[in-house]
C-alpha cells in the first residue's frame, strides 16, 4: 500500500497547488459544527429511505440528493478531492470516529497523526456507540464518522454467501450504527449532519466487479443527505450535484471561506443551480508510485461524457433516457462530445 499512499499524497498535492478560484459563501445560519459521515463504497441503491425506515425518518429532516456523485471512484482520490488540505491547516479543529476495521484506509491519504476515536463496529456489538461519541463533540470542529465496513471483503460471517450478499449485510451493520446516530441528530438540529460515500460499488453490471475500474454510474453514484440549519427539510432535489461541493460548504460554515480546504470547485446548498462538473478515474500502478489519471468524466444533466485518456475512446450516455448506460451515443452526437472536452 505504500504506492497507494504516495499516490493520494500526489494528488492532495496537485489539488492544492491549483489556482482556485473561491465561490462566494450562501447567506444563512451556521451550524455549531458539522458531522460529516463518509460510508466506504455506499452505491446510491443499497441505501434508501425505503429500504431503512430509520433513515426514512431521518430524511424528513434533512435534504435529500437523488443525483449525487463522488469526484472518483476511489477512496484515495476522493478524499483527496475533498480535502487538499486538512481542516487544521484551515484553522478547523477535527477529529475522525473511525467504525470499525480498515482504518488504515484513511491514515494511508489524511497522515497517521489525525485524531481518531475509535467507535464499536455494530458487526460485532462491541465498543462505544456513534451517538455516544458524538456527544463529545466540541463547537466550531469537524467531525468525520468513516465506516469502511461496506468495503470489500465486507467481513462476510457466512461460509457461502456471495459478495453482494456480503456488502448488504455490511450496509445492515451501517444503518444500524446511523439509527443511532439519528436521535443525536434529533436532540442535537443546530448541527449539520451529512451522510454520503467516496464512491460506489460494482457487483458485474456490465463486466465489472468492485470499483476503481470505470466512472460507470454504479462506482461513482452515491446517496446524499444533508441536515442543516436552515435547510429545508424534507425536501428531495433531483438535480445532478457532486459531493466534492461538500469541502465549500463545510468552509463557509465552519471558517467563513469556501476554499477554507483548497479546494473550490462549488458550493452545495438545499436548492443548487444545474451545473456541470468533472469525475476522474485514477490508475495506481502498484510497485511504482506513478499514479495516473487514466479516464476523466463531464456530467452535465442528463449526459455524461467518459474519456478514456490513454486511447481517446469515449463515451457518451442519456442518463435520462439511459440509466443503465446501455447505448454509446458519442458517434451520433460527435460535436456534444467536443463540447465538453
Amino acid at each position: 500500500f505504500y504506492p497507494v499512499r504516495d499516490a493520494g499524497k500526489l494528488e492532495q498535492q496537485r489539488r492544492a497547488e491549483q489556482p482556485r478560484k473561491p465561490v462566494a459563501c450562501p447567506a444563512g445560519p451556521k451550524p455549531k459544527g458539522v458531522l460529516w459521515v463518509v460510508v466506504d463504497a455506499l452505491r446510491w441503491d443499497a441505501f434508501t429511505p425505503q429500504k431503512y425506515p430509520a433513515l426514512g425518518e431521518f430524511a424528513k429532516k434533512a435534504t435529500t440528493f437523488e443525483r449525487a456523485y463522488a469526484p472518483a471512484h476511489s477512496t484515495f482520490s476522493s478524499f483527496a478531492t475533498w480535502l487538499p488540505k486538512l481542516p487544521d491547516e484551515a484553522g478547523i479543529p477535527w477529529t475522525i470516529l473511525n467504525v470499525g476495521h480498515l482504518r488504515f484506509q484513511l491514515e494511508v491519504v489524511l497522515g497517521s497523526d489525525i485524531p481518531v476515536l475509535e467507535a464499536g463496529d455494530s458487526c460485532t456489538n462491541e465498543g462505544k456507540r456513534l451517538g455516544e461519541l458524538a456527544s463529545g463533540l466540541e463547537p466550531g470542529s469537524l467531525a468525520l464518522a468513516y465506516f469502511p465496513v461496506t468495503h470489500d471483503p465486507y467481513l462476510c460471517t457466512g461460509p457461502d454467501q456471495s459478495p453482494r450478499q456480503c456488502y448488504d449485510q455490511a450496509t445492515d451493520c451501517v444503518a444500524e450504527q446511523l439509527a443511532d446516530l439519528y436521535q443525536w441528530a434529533y436532540d442535537n438540529p443546530e448541527w449539520a449532519i451529512i451522510i454520503t460515500s467516496d464512491h460506489g460499488e460494482s457487483f458485474h453490471e456490465k463486466n465489472v466487479r468492485y470499483h476503481a475500474i470505470a466512472l460507470w454510474e454504479e462506482a461513482v453514484r452515491v446517496p446524499l443527505y444533508v441536515r442543516a440549519p436552515g435547510w429545508e427539510q424534507g425536501k428531495v432535489v433531483d438535480t445532478a450535484v457532486s459531493n466534492a461541493w461538500l469541502s465549500g460548504t463545510i468552509g463557509c460554515w465552519l471558517a467563513d471561506d469556501s476554499a477554507a480546504f483548497g479546494a473550490a470547485d462549488g458550493v452545495l446548498t438545499d436548492s443548487p443551480a444545474p451545473a456541470p462538473f468533472a469525475l476522474q478515474g485514477f490508475s495506481v500502478y502498484f510497485g511504482t508510485a506513478h499514479w495516473a489519471i487514466r479516464e476523466t468524466a463531464v456530467i452535465d444533466w442528463p449526459y455524461k461524457l467518459i474519456v478514456d485518456r490513454d486511447t481517446d475512446y469515449r463515451q457518451l450516455f442519456d442518463l435520462q433516457a439511459d440509466p443503465d448506460e446501455s447505448r454509446n451515443l458519442a458517434t451520433e452526437q460527435p460535436d456534444r462530445c467536443l463540447l465538453y472536452t
